[in-house]
């Protein structure tokens, strides 16, 4: 059994404006034998609202570390002593038990100068009048006899030189001061002086003039250098649907597949085809294009890369977007040949396989047959000369290109090179 000789209640006085919500607890614990105690301890803590028996309303546990029997404990570190539960006049008690032992004696609660100040406050019910004459400031009074504002007592207080009480502003208008006297002055503010905020959009001026702002869901087709479907059917049926008559079958809807069709399938008058294809047209397309035609043909045995006989060089300034190779030619022989696309620059293109750019299988018993090849390269930025060379399986093997006939539906060697 635990007994205290020496139980000293202390609450620690505080700086701030408001009471806190804590106390401070120190004391003396000894043994039965009158020994103090020594090493760590559990100790609990609880307020009690009678001195023995009675209901209780707080309780706090701490693990002490006791010196010579001394301890000192913040009451309400972990569960907050709250000012309605102390309020009051019956009074309170504290109960420490010591490792699960109850002291036999509980220590009061008393009154320290910052309770004592706050039972001023507490004696003013809400709604209380206070004599104002009780209201002092540096010794004097602050409100006269029959309560009203002592003036005089009242500092930086406009006289009747100023301007302010005198301002009538109209609607739109703030008051301000231009450095020596109260002014009106219209809502108008810098607009450099604006740093943050959100702009009401309802107050931007929205229209299709050139003092109003465009609305947000507005489009500017002419700037775009991309075609909505509608728009590149329309350049197709304006540029490629004028070469030649509204029943050729090759132009009268011109889409994708139509494109290869016109490529796989030129008659004798291809040329009546792409001759009204202009540089006016390309542009007017979106695109460059180079585009070149022999009806000189070209009877080969050599294994050795040749140029095609009149076949003038297709000329191309590339913006850097792939190009499309278009090759619409007839071929005859028993053997295979190679053909390729060869670069003013030295620069080869079509050369996988083993006889480049295409495998051109003529057709069996030395036939006639039509041939067409299309491609995708890419190429630098800058200016292009392509040359269309060509070759035979071997020496002495025949590969025979036909020169065109406008009595046959043979139309010579074609070549279109245009941009993606």
């Amino acid at each position: 059994m635990h007994r205290t000789l020496l139980m000293a209640l202390l609450v620690a006085p505080s700086v701030a404006l408001a009471a806190p919500h804590t106390m401070t607890h120190q004391g003396r614990l000894f043994d039965s034998s009158g020994t103090p105690l020594e090493s760590t301890h559990s100790i609990e803590f609880a307020l009690y609202d009678a001195p023995a028996g009675g209901s209780w309303f707080w309780s706090e546990a701490h693990t002490l570390t006791l010196e010579n029997g001394y301890f000192s404990v913040v009451l309400g570190d972990s569960e907050p002593l709250e000012p309605e539960a102390l309020a009051g006049d019956d009074g309170h008690w504290l109960e420490v038990t010591v490792d699960g032992t109850a002291l036999p004696t509980r220590v009061p609660l008393t009154s320290v100068p910052y309770a004592l100040q706050a039972g001023i406050a507490l004696s003013l019910a809400e709604g209380s009048t206070v004599d104002a004459a009780s209201i002092v400031a540096n010794g004097d009074a602050v409100f006269d006899a029959d309560g009203k504002l002592d003036y005089e007592r009242l500092v930086n207080v406009p006289d009747a030189s100023d301007t302010l009480g005198d301002l009538v502003c109209s609607s739109g208008q703030s008051v301000t001061y231009n450095g020596s006297s109260w002014a009106c002055a219209d809502n108008t503010f810098d607009a450099s002086a604006i740093v943050g905020g959100t702009l009401d959009a309802a107050r931007l001026p929205i229209g299709d003039q050139a003092s109003e702002i465009a609305a947000g869901n507005h489009t500017h087709a002419q700037l775009h250098d991309r075609y909505a479907d509608s728009e590149a059917k329309a350049v197709a049926d304006s540029v490629v649907g004028a070469h030649a008559s509204t029943s050729d079958a090759h132009h009268a809807a011109y889409t994708d597949d139509d494109a290869q069709d016109v490529v796989d399938a030129h008659a004798a008058d291809a040329d009546a085809h792409h001759a009204p294809y202009t540089d006016e047209d390309a542009r007017a397309a979106g695109r460059n294009y180079c585009y070149v035609h022999s009806q000189s043909g070209h009877d080969l045995y050599s294994a050795s890369w040749t140029n095609l006989n009149g076949l003038a060089t297709c000329k191309i300034t590339s913006t850097g977007r792939p190009l499309k190779v278009t090759m619409d030619f007839s071929v005859y022989g028993i053997h295979h040949g190679g053909i390729r696309l060869y670069d003013g620059d030295g620069t080869i293109y079509g050369t996988q396989g083993t006889y480049g750019f295409d495998w051109v299988a003529p057709a069996p018993n030395n036939e006639w047959i039509k041939r067409n090849i299309m491609r995708v390269i890419d190429v630098p930025e800058g200016d292009h000369s392509f040359t269309v060379q060509i070759r035979s399986q071997g020496n002495g093997s025949r590969f025979y290109i036909h020169p065109g006939s406008t009595s046959e539906d043979y139309s010579g060697f074609h070549l279109l090179i245009e941009e993606l």
